[in-house]
């Protein structure tokens, strides 16, 4: 039968894919590329939760997958050592550009795709030269208090009836009270790993129930 590589194996190749990248196949400079990559997408909080992401064990492809979802569709400008730079990602990968716009026709012009883009933060992430520790230290709290805002706005969307089988009768009382209340009691909650684990339960039988 045939050895399919592991998953440390493929996150390897995917890291090494990328640093090739940086072997004089792109015309920009990898310092730049890099400081790039360190921003995340264009919605607040996007490093924090690329961050939180890769903590976790996973598959390359869901690294990547994850990484292209984050990202969605946009552009970005920089000026990085006096140079001026723009940034395209959609769902083919990113597109990085010496200048105003990434349609221009121009030589200093670099495509990495989602899987490069995945592989090289992962790399920096491992040689700790993603972000500093401050901001390392602050991805769980964030990812936390993000959960906490998902949950109020999923239950106050529920219909009739569905809030009182995700949630048991001790949480419905906090959950009826005004923000940031409700938010503050549900991240206290998510701390419980007991209690996140029935909720978890309980949504996974929700989703089932939707379909």
């Amino acid at each position: 039968m045939p050895e399919y590589p592991t998953a440390n194996e493929q996150r390897r190749q995917i890291e090494e894919r990328a640093a090739a990248l940086y072997a004089g196949e792109i015309p920009i400079p990898e310092s730049v590329v890099d400081d790039i990559l360190r921003t995340g997408g264009n919605r607040a909080g996007s490093q924090l939760r690329i961050i939180y992401n890769f903590m976790s064990e996973q598959a390359p492809e869901e690294y990547t997958e994850f990484v292209k979802r984050e990202y969605r569709k946009g552009g970005k400008g920089f000026q990085i050592d006096g140079s001026e730079y723009s940034v395209w990602f959609d769902e083919t990968g990113m597109q990085i550009v010496v200048g105003h716009t990434v349609t221009d026709q121009i030589l200093d012009k670099a495509f990495l795709s989602w899987e490069d883009v995945s592989g090289r933060i992962h790399q920096l992430l491992d040689q700790g030269e993603y972000a500093p520790q401050s901001v390392l230290d602050a991805a769980r709290n964030n990812a936390v208090k993000e959960h906490a805002q998902a949950l109020a706005y999923m239950k106050g969307d529920m219909a009739e009836g569905v809030a009182e089988i995700v949630f048991d009768e001790e949480d419905l009382p906090h959950l009826h009270s005004i923000y940031p209340e409700i938010t503050d009691y549900l991240e206290e909650k998510l701390e419980d790993p007991q209690w996140l684990s029935e909720l978890n339960e309980r949504l996974d039988a929700l989703a089932e129930a939707y379909e």
